[in-house]
């Protein structure tokens, strides 16, 4: 088989979550022809069957063919905070910025980026980017960057949290329209730069929770509808959200289908509320014991303040559990064996958000143990069966 059939099969087992078949066919290729994209492939294989220190390790043989490749970088960087090596991980995920990978996520600072230097008394432009989980995860840092700092913070973020990081401190203003200005801006960060210019490490995370909060009117609006709901006393109110992004090449791990999602919904003592905005699994549950809100959302701000009245969270790794985190509610988190580098390998807990709790898969696709491990985790807190 030639390399380039080899490469395409590859993908092919990646996709189908055949790991083993997929590196087996990666490395055949690399003895026919060494080139930084199998490489990479190869590494990014390695790193979701949680195997960060050979991934780590392919992704440096990539540099040495080409030590300005932004993407071996990007991943180098990924596979390091992965594995807990926040110091180095952070100065290689800056190549992000002139990745491909990230290019739909970014866009030009327009004025000098900030690295670190003094700004007292100047205004600074930070730029939301990826996804909204990852903001949400992010956000934190702000309250660091203006007292620390001395400076006025503008914070570029997308439209459906704009609501919602009014409550986030550290903020003087917020935009969420490219032809918003900012009046005399002296610097531009990114706010996924933010905990490596801090030189963050495992020990220095910012864990206070709750760091965001829903606005008043909207805590007000879904109070009013938790109160007038008639749900039998001493059933528990849980949140469920079953998919990630859909443009996430990886979304296809972490996507619980609706067949597991129903065994959830079997839980006795348990009330569910689908809280995923715009999805459509939801519309197939007809469980006495569920209520679809994902049409009632009409940004994050919503979604705060139903997770506020709800006794837990049950979900993938999706923006609706950072939030969750962010609010310091109780939440479950259904992790992918190919799980993103912020919730590191084997820990049951999450340096980011001290009131989740991981339940990890140990095959792709396969939900069966992790499920298995969420009944016997609420058997033990209440009793639940």
């Amino acid at each position: 088989m030639s390399e380039k059939d080899l490469e395409t099969q590859a993908y092919k087992l990646f996709l189908s979550g055949d790991l083993e078949g997929a590196e087996a066919h990666y490395r055949e290729a690399l003895q026919q022809k060494n080139n930084i994209e199998l490489l990479i492939n190869l590494g990014s294989v390695l790193c979701c069957n949680q195997r960060a220190k050979e991934a780590i390790q392919c992704f440096r043989e990539a540099l040495k063919l080409n030590p300005q490749h932004a993407e071996a970088r990007t991943f180098l960087g990924i596979a390091l905070l992965l594995s807990g090596d926040f110091g180095a991980g952070w100065r290689e995920y800056e190549a992000r910025i002139r990745s491909n990978q990230f290019k739909d996520f970014l866009n030009p600072l327009g004025k000098f980026a900030w690295t670190g230097g003094a700004i007292e008394g100047k205004t600074i432009l930070v730029r939301s980017e990826q996804g909204a989980g990852d903001n949400i995860q992010f956000c934190r840092f702000l309250k660091k960057l203006k007292n620390d700092y001395k400076c006025k913070v503008v914070l570029h973020c997308r439209p459906d949290l704009k609501s919602l990081f009014e409550s986030c401190q550290g903020i003087d203003q917020i935009i969420s329209a490219e032809g918003e200005t900012v009046e005399n801006c002296a610097a531009c960060v990114y706010l996924g730069s933010l905990p490596g210019i801090f030189q963050i490490t495992q020990e220095t995370i910012p864990g206070e929770t709750p760091y965001l909060k829903p606005s008043e009117d909207r805590e007000q609006k879904w109070n009013y509808y938790f109160n007038s709901l008639d749900i039998p006393q001493g059933k528990l109110k849980v949140g469920i959200a079953n998919k990630g992004n859909p443009k996430n090449p990886l979304n296809r791990f972490r996507e619980l289908p609706i067949k597991d999602l129903q065994t959830l919904l079997g839980l006795e003592n348990c009330f569910f509320f689908g809280i995923q905005k715009d999805n459509q699994d939801f519309t197939e549950i007809k469980a006495s014991n569920f209520i679809d809100l994902s049409g009632d959302l009409q940004d994050f701000d919503d979604t705060a303040a139903i997770i506020q009245n709800l006794d837990f969270v049950i979900s993938v790794d999706t923006s609706v559990i950072h939030l969750a985190g962010a609010l310091n509610k109780k939440g479950f988190l259904l992790l992918s064996r190919a799980c993103d580098w912020r919730w590191m390998l084997e820990r049951k807990d999450s340096l980011w958000y001290p009131s989740l709790t991981i339940f990890r898969q140990e095959k792709l696709f396969d939900w069966t143990r992790v499920l298995e491990e969420i009944r016997e985790e609420l058997f033990q807190k209440f009793k639940l069966t």
